[in-house]
C-alpha cells in the first residue's frame, strides 16, 4: 500500500495526462484507433510484432473510457499494476515484505520502466504478462491445479501475441520438464501440448490476419511472414552482439540487488569460481574493443526519458544528447550501464554453480527463457537497449527466488542506491512528458493563432506518422520537409529563420531547456 501511494503521488508529480504520442507508442495507438472505430484489427507498417494483445489491452480501456492517448498510458499503468502485485507475492515467499517492497520500488522506479509506465510501448506489456505466466507456472508446480496451468497457457499466449519472442515461455517450459524428468518420458506431454498449443493459437492468428489484408514487409511472422527470418550463420555475431548490448544496460537493474547482497558477496567469492569471474571481463573487453566506434549508450536517453523529444533534432542536427545531460551525467550513466557486465559476472561467479538437479522448476525456467531471449532477439534482427527491460527483471526474479541474505548497513546502503535512481527517474521522466506537453502546446497554438495546421509542421515523427486517419504510413517521406511552413527544434538550424522561442523549467540536468519554431528562408 505505502509503494501504491508512492506511486501515486509520484505521477501526481509527472502528470501523465496529455493526449500526445511518446516515442514509438503512436504506432500502436494507431492500432488501437482503427480496432475501435472499425472493430477490426491491423498492425500497421510500423511494428514487427503482432502487436494483437497489447492493441487488445487498449480496446477494452477506449471502449470505456473513448480514445486518447491518456487512456492508453493508463491501461499500461493498469497491468503493470496488477503485474506488480504477483511480484510482491512471488518475492515474499522468500523474502520479508520490507526486502520485496524495496525491490518492486526499485523495478517501478528505475529509469527504463519508468518511462515506459507512462506511455504505451510494448515492452512492459510484454514483460508483464510473460511474468505472469511464469508466476502461475511456480503456483503449479507447487499445488498442481490445474485452473493455474490454463492461467500460464493463457498469459504465455497473451505474451506471445504482444510479441513473438513469448515463444520462449513455451519452449522453455518443455525444455525444463524434459531435464527434470528425462527418465519418464509421460510427463513431457503437458509442456509438449501446450507447446503445440501456443504454436497453433500464433499459427490461427496469423493465418487470419493475412487472409484479411496485405500485410507489409515490416511484420515478421512465424508460420506465414512475408519477411524472411533471418536464420542462418550471420545470427551467431548477432546473438553475440545483442546479449553483450543487454547485459550491459542491465547495470542499473542488478546494482540495488548487490549493494544488498554485500554482507556475503566476500565470503561467496571465496568459494567463486576464478575461471569465470576471469572469462566474463575478457569477453567485456574483447565486445567493447570491436564497437569502439558505436555510441555507448544507444538510444538510452530517450529511454531514460531525457534524451530527445523530436527526431528532426536527431536527423537533421544530430542533437542526440547534447541538450539533455552534460559530462558528469553522461559519464554517471555510462559507469553505471556498464556495470551490468561486472555485476552479472560476479553474481555468475561468485559462487559454485547448483547442479540442474538442484535448482526448482522456476529457477531452472528463468535460466532457460532468458537464454531463449537473448537467442531470438540475434535471430530477430532487432534490438533496443530496453530491451534489457526482460533480461534484467527476470534476473532480479531469480536472485529473489531465495532468501536475501543483508545486514542493516547494507540496507541502509540500498536505500540511498533506491534515492538517487528514484529521484533521477522520476525527475527525468517529469521532463520528457513536459517537453512532449510543451510541443503539443506548440502546434496548437500556431494553429489557432498562425493558422499553419499541424500537417504544415515537422515536430518530429511521432506528429508526422500520426493522425486520426486511415492513412497510411509513408516511410519513405516521413521526415520530408518540402511541404513545412515550420519546424519544432531544439537548435537553430541552417536555412531557417527563428519564428518563436518556447522555453520550460527541466530537472535533468536542473536548466531552462528551450523549443524552436523556425520558418524557412524563402
Amino acid at each position: 500500500m505505502l509503494l501504491l501511494i508512492l506511486l501515486l503521488l509520484v505521477e501526481l508529480f509527472i502528470n501523465p495526462i496529455g493526449d500526445f504520442a511518446l516515442n514509438d507508442d503512436w504506432a500502436y495507438g494507431k492500432s488501437v484507433y482503427h480496432f475501435n472505430k472499425y472493430n477490426e484489427f491491423v498492425i500497421g507498417l510500423w511494428p514487427a510484432m503482432s502487436l494483437y494483445s497489447h492493441a487488445l489491452l487498449g480496446l477494452v480501456f477506449v471502449k470505456l473510457f473513448g480514445f486518447s492517448f491518456t487512456v492508453l498510458r493508463f491501461a499500461n499503468m493498469f497491468l503493470c499494476i496488477v503485474t506488480l502485485f504477483h511480484l510482491y507475492k512471488f518475492f515474499c515467499k522468500k523474502n520479508t515484505a520490507t526486502i520485496s517492497a524495496l525491490v518492486c520500488a526499485f523495478i517501478v522506479f528505475n529509469p527504463f520502466y519508468m518511462n515506459i509506465f507512462n506511455s504505451f510501448m510494448t515492452d512492459l506489456t510484454f514483460f508483464n504478462f510473460s511474468f505472469l505466466a511464469f508466476y502461475y507456472l511456480n503456483e503449479y508446480t507447487i499445488t498442481k491445479k490445474w485452473w493455474q496451468l490454463f492461467l500460464v497457457f493463457s498469459f504465455a499466449v497473451l505474451a506471445t501475441l504482444t510479441r513473438q519472442l513469448g515463444l520462449a515461455l513455451f519452449l522453455a517450459y518443455v525444455l525444463v520438464e524434459i531435464i527434470k524428468n528425462y527418465k519418464t518420458p509421460k510427463q513431457w506431454l503437458i509442456p509438449l501440448f501446450l507447446l503445440a498449443g501456443g504454436l497453433g493459437v500464433l499459427y490461427l492468428f496469423e493465418l487470419f490476419e493475412s487472409s484479411r489484408f496485405r500485410w507489409d514487409w515490416s511484420y515478421q511472422g512465424v508460420f506465414l511472414s512475408p519477411t524472411k527470418i533471418p536464420l542462418g550463420v550471420d545470427a551467431i555475431p548477432r546473438m553475440y552482439h545483442k546479449t553483450f548490448f543487454i547485459i550491459k544496460n542491465s547495470g542499473l537493474w542488478l546494482l540495488l540487488i548487490f549493494v544488498l547482497t554485500q554482507p556475503v558477496f566476500f565470503e561467496r567469492l571465496k568459494k567463486s569460481q576464478k575461471l569465470i569471474l576471469f572469462i566474463f571481463p575478457c569477453l567485456f573487453i574483447i565486445y567493447l574493443s570491436s564497437h569502439l566506434n558505436e555510441h555507448y549508450l544507444g538510444d538510452v536517453f530517450i529511454d531514460l526519458g531525457v534524451g530527445i523529444e523530436s527526431t528532426v533534432d536527431m536527423l537533421m542536427i544530430y542533437a542526440t544528447d547534447l541538450h539533455s545531460t552534460n559530462a558528469f551525467f553522461y559519464t554517471l550513466l555510462l559507469f553505471l550501464f556498464f556495470a551490468g557486465y561486472f555485476l552479472l559476472a560476479l553474481f555468475v561467479g561468485s559462487s559454485p554453480w547448483a547442479r540442474i538437479k538442484e535448482l526448482t522448476v522456476s529457477q531452472l525456467f528463468i535460466i532457460t527463457i532468458i537464454c531463449l531471449y537473448l537467442i531470438l532477439i540475434g535471430i530477430a534482427d532487432s534490438s533496443f537497449d530496453r530491451y534489457c527491460i526482460f533480461f534484467g527483471l527476470f534476473v532480479i526474479v531469480y536472485v529473489m527466488s531465495n532468501t536475501i541474505v543483508y545486514s542493516n548497513l547494507s540496507l541502509n546502503l540500498s536505500v540511498i542506491v533506491f534515492i538517487v535512481i528514484f529521484s533521477f527517474s522520476v525527475f527525468a521522466t517529469k521532463d520528457y512528458l513536459t517537453a512532449a506537453r510543451l510541443k503539443k502546446q506548440i502546434l496548437n497554438e500556431l494553429a489557432v493563432n498562425d493558422k499553419i495546421i499541424p500537417e504544415r509542421v515537422n515536430a518530429g515523427f511521432e506528429y508526422q506518422l500520426w493522425d486520426r486517419s486511415d492513412n497510411q504510413v509513408n516511410w519513405i517521406n516521413w521526415d520530408h520537409l518540402s511541404d513545412k511552413i515550420c519546424l519544432i527544434t531544439r537548435r537553430p538550424v541552417n536555412e531557417y529563420n527563428i519564428f518563436k522561442t518556447y522555453t520550460y523549467q527541466r530537472f535533468v540536468p536542473f536548466k531552462t531547456d528551450t523549443f524552436f519554431v523556425l520558418k524557412k528562408i524563402r
